[in-house]
């Protein structure tokens, strides 16, 4: 069992640095040193809700939520112009195998260790999460010379490895600790049973249309992961089976997907059981899932994933595309 734990630590690191960006100048010798104030608990009490076709979990009102593809976040508000960080809820999952939870959560904790600058185990302890054996893990890490507290619940269900993650400042891990609390107490996995994809007719009804970048992540061969800047041309699918992304064209087809498509393209297999295949996209074909949904006439979402290098990105890696439709 492999968690993404370097970009688990990346994520903390761009949500830093993304609150550093906002501040607007630094503060005056006479002003206040806010690294040396107590921040009182949040009053926060009000949920959002959000599902996926794997699990759902109800996240402080007001925050903003983001889909990388590779996890679910969901991050505080600024709280003014000096704050310089984003509390945030981070939800990954990954195949477990054959791992027993023992097992899988010390791999997880040997990958923090072996990820972060500094980390340090505050408690650990056994505990439940969705009626299922799990582990909760509070610890503190150093990254860019900041130190954060986290705080983490650790399950598996049916070889599948899940973990919800709250991050914040030490200094303020209690502003949204009771929110995170609630939270996790709410997150949910879902017994889902897909519904097989109708068969294509000629006119590629579940797919033909216009599509829109969601997220666009990239997985360098050197183990770093990184999110890329999301496109804004459509990808339209045309029911003459052409295809065109700005200035990219080509046809389209669908296949079943096969154990090796889920090798190809590093995941573990869950619930598609069609891909779509763009060709002649960079002179190459690339293909990728699509999710169901609950529609009878059109699919869920579609994802592309590839290989590539220079020019295009620094170095080999493979990128993968979330495709929403552009119009719900």
């Amino acid at each position: 069992m492999k968690f993404n734990i370097v970009l688990l630590i990346i994520l903390a690191t761009f949500l830093f640095l993304s609150g550093c960006n906002l501040l607007k100048q630094e503060q005056k010798t006479d002003q206040i040193d806010k690294s040396a104030q107590t921040t009182p608990p949040s009053a926060v009490k009000s949920y959002s809700h959000f599902e996926n076709p794997f699990y759902n979990i109800e996240y402080p009102q007001g925050w903003e939520e983001r889909d990388s593809g590779d996890a679910v976040m969901f991050l505080s508000p600024l709280a003014d112009e000096f704050d310089n960080y984003r509390e945030n809820i981070i939800i990954q999952s990954a195949s477990a195998g054959d791992s027993t939870l023992e097992e899988a959560f010390e791999s997880y904790i040997n990958g923090i260790r072996g990820s972060a600058e500094e980390f340090t185990i505050i408690n650990y302890s056994s505990a439940t999460l969705v009626g299922l054996p799990a582990y909760n893990l509070e610890y503190k890490v150093k990254i860019k010379d900041q130190n954060l507290r986290s705080l983490a619940v650790f399950t598996i269900k049916d070889k599948y490895a899940y973990i919800v993650t709250y991050f914040a400042l030490e200094r303020d891990y209690d502003k949204y600790l009771d929110d995170a609390k609630h939270a996790i107490s709410s997150f949910k996995i879902v017994e889902y049973a897909p519904t097989p994809v109708p068969e294509i007719n000629a006119a590629g009804e579940l797919v033909s249309g216009e599509w829109r970048v969601y997220s666009s992540s990239v997985y360098y061969d050197t183990g770093v992961s990184d999110f890329l800047e999301t496109p804004s041309d459509l990808l339209e699918v045309k029911a003459d089976y052409t295809w065109t992304f700005g200035s990219k064209s080509g046809t389209w087809s669908i296949s079943d997907i096969t154990d090796d498509d889920w090798k190809k393209w590093g995941i573990s297999p869950y619930s598609p059981t069609k891909k779509i295949i763009l060709y002649n996209w960079n002179n190459d074909s690339v293909d990728g899932p699509i999710e169901e949904s609950a529609s009878t006439v059109r699919a869920g979402n579609i994802w592309i994933m590839y290989r590539s290098g220079p020019p295009e990105i620094s170095q080999p890696a493979q990128i993968q595309m979330k495709f929403v439709w552009s119009v719900e």
